[in-house]
């Protein structure tokens, strides 16, 4: 239980600092990081199976965050990004409303 005593969210003296935090799924087999509900299993296009992986990502993450850079769908795989965009065109809405209607969706399927 003290793996991620590491990840502990402290508060941050700088700009918009947003948390977030590493789990092992045991399902899955491998770590994701949990950004405000958001999950995401995968760093460089490959698995996180190592907790100094899922460190490192969301450290990066956290400094994304800091610098206001932060998108989460440059960590969501290519084709569900392409799906982002031709559902918002059939439905005429912009793409950050609906995001995090189907990141919900497809996230939590891993």
């Amino acid at each position: 239980m003290l793996q991620n005593a590491a990840n502990i969210v402290r508060p941050s003296f700088g700009g918009g600092f947003m948390g977030g935090s590493y789990h092992w799924d045991k399902h899955a087999g491998r770590h994701f990081i949990n950004i405000k509900g958001h999950r995401i299993y995968r760093y460089n296009g490959e698995p996180i199976w190592h907790p100094k992986t899922a460190q490192k990502l969301l450290d990066k993450i956290r400094a994304e965050i800091d610098d206001g850079t932060f998108d989460i769908r440059a960590y969501l795989p290519e084709s569900l990004h392409q799906e982002f965009k031709a559902q918002c065109a059939r439905e005429g809405k912009p793409m950050q409303k609906k995001v995090i209607e189907l990141i919900a969706k497809y996230t939590n399927k891993e």
